[in-house]
């Protein structure tokens, strides 16, 4: 995400908690499995009812 590169090039840390200020990742967790991965809940549930919301 360029939000988190953002931060980190102006010396902001990226940490367990970090709002984003994005829908979905205004509190981030830590990965269990891997100190440097941060995770947010931003799921999205695509079908045919809306993928043309979704531009890929």
């Amino acid at each position: 995400m360029m939000t988190i590169a953002q931060r980190l090039a102006s010396g902001e840390p990226v940490e367990r908690g970090t709002d984003l200020g994005i829908p979905g990742y205004e509190s981030l967790t830590v990965s269990p499995e891997n100190p440097k991965v941060f995770l947010g809940d931003a799921a999205i549930e695509v079908d045919r009812s809306n993928l043309d919301a979704y531009p890929f």
